[in-house]
This record gives C-alpha cells, sequence and structure tokens, in this order.
C-alpha cells in the first residue's frame, strides 16, 4: 500500500499541482508549500479530524523513518485481504486470515522502500487528492524527475475511527500496475504446483516465492477512471 516532509515543508519545489474533491467535484489549483499546508488545515477545519492528505502525511512520516507499526496502524489490511482472494478468505481461520495480513503488510513496507527509492520519488513528492466517491477519496504521492512521473496511488475510505487505506497502487507516467491479475497469476501457479485449489494459509506460504516470477500487468489511467 512516504516521505519525511511535514505539513510545512511538502513542497521542494516552489510550486506545486493540487488537486482537492470537493462535493464530487474536482477544484484544481496551483499553490505553493504554504498554500497547501492551509489547504490541509482547511480540511481539517470541515470536521474530519483525520482527512486522507493529513493521514498520507502521517503515514509516510512514520514509514521513512522506520516507524512500521505506525503506519501500518492508518491501513486497513483486511480490506485488500479479502478482495485479493475473497474465496480463500471466506473459507479460512482468524490464525490464517491473520497470515494474510502479515503477508500484505510486508508487501506494503517493500512497495513503498522500492518506489521511494526510485529517482523520481527520491527527488521529493505531492499530493493530489480526488474524491471519487462520498466515502472513498483517492490520494496519490506523486515524484517527477526528466524521465516523467511515479507516484504510488492511495485509496481511502470513510470508517467509524477515521480514514484509512484500503489499496494501494503503483503509477508510472499513465500506467498503473494490476494486482489483482497479479495475485490471480501467482495463484494459478500455486494451484498447477499443488494440484488442487489451495488454502488460504498455503496461498500465503508460498506466494512470496511467485511474485518475484510473475509479471505484473499495467493498466492504463483515463480522466475517466478516477472519475473525471
Amino acid at each position: 500500500m512516504d516521505e519525511p516532509e511535514t505539513l510545512t515543508t511538502l513542497s521542494p519545489r516552489p510550486r506545486r499541482r493540487l488537486l482537492i474533491g470537493i462535493g464530487g467535484t474536482l477544484v484544481a489549483t496551483t499553490v505553493t508549500a504554504v498554500v497547501l499546508a492551509k489547504a490541509l488545515v482547511s480540511d481539517l477545519m470541515t470536521g474530519d479530524p483525520q482527512p486522507p492528505s493529513l493521514v498520507l502525511t502521517e503515514l509516510d512520516a512514520a514509514a521513512r523513518e522506520g516507524r512500521w507499526a505506525e503506519a501500518d496502524a492508518w491501513v486497513d489490511f483486511t480490506v485488500p485481504s479479502r478482495a485479493l482472494v475473497p474465496d480463500l478468505w471466506d473459507a479460512a481461520d482468524a490464525p490464517s486470515r491473520q497470515k494474510m495480513m502479515l503477508f500484505l503488510r510486508s508487501l506494503f513496507q517493500q512497495t513503498w522502500q522500492k518506489y521511494h527509492g526510485r529517482r523520481a520519488m527520491a527527488a521529493g513528492t505531492h499530493f493530489e487528492a480526488t474524491r471519487i466517491e462520498p466515502t472513498l477519496v483517492i490520494v496519490e504521492n506523486v515524484g517527477f524527475d526528466a524521465e516523467g512521473e511515479e507516484a504510488l496511488r492511495y485509496t481511502f475510505e470513510a470508517k467509524p475511527e477515521g480514514h484509512r487505506v484500503v489499496n494501494r497502487r503503483a503509477r508510472i507516467k499513465r500506467q498503473v500496475n494490476n494486482p489483482n491479475q497479479t495475485i490471480k497469476s501467482v495463484r494459478g501457479r500455486i494451484e498447477t504446483q499443488l494440484g488442487r485449489p489451495p488454502t488460504l494459509d498455503e496461498f500465503v506460504a508460498n506466494a512470496p516465492s511467485w511474485l518475484d516470477r510473475v509479471r505484473a500487468r499495467k493498466i492504463e489511467v483515463t480522466p475517466e477512471m478516477l472519475g473525471h
């Protein structure tokens, strides 16, 4: 499912493009770091004590400092765990589900480190947010260099305890990873290996070795996919 910047140092470049979803509409404005900070403060004043932009700021700061328990607390790992292998999840017991969530936690950390180590995002990032449904917000942590734009795209859902990450995908230029297709390929390899459908325990035990050998399928992002 990324940076040491705080609200007052989010933007290492002098100007940024910030997209903020308001009531189902999209407002685009070019802002300085100070204005971006004010936008986040204004977001706080809407009554939401932890808007997605602020959650991602705190998640990224914790991740960069290696405080992964704190970073993980902002993520609802049950949602992607069930979404990736719903039949295996529904048939599994609580200990097996816990193993699946621990597996996704490890992938979340690896992906964060991989993409923030790349040149585009290492040079500095900014946030772009789009409200796609009343309870869902996509916030991209975007980096840019001479070779183009890269981002980690987080989907936030409003929950009783506040906004939580329920999905995250990597994007390079207009190509975004499709983890569902990757997991489908991995599961197919495991089924062939076993000669039958795996249990959730068996999936978790075998998936790491196959992930390195299965190429992630990428899909092109279009404005219609984001609802604008």
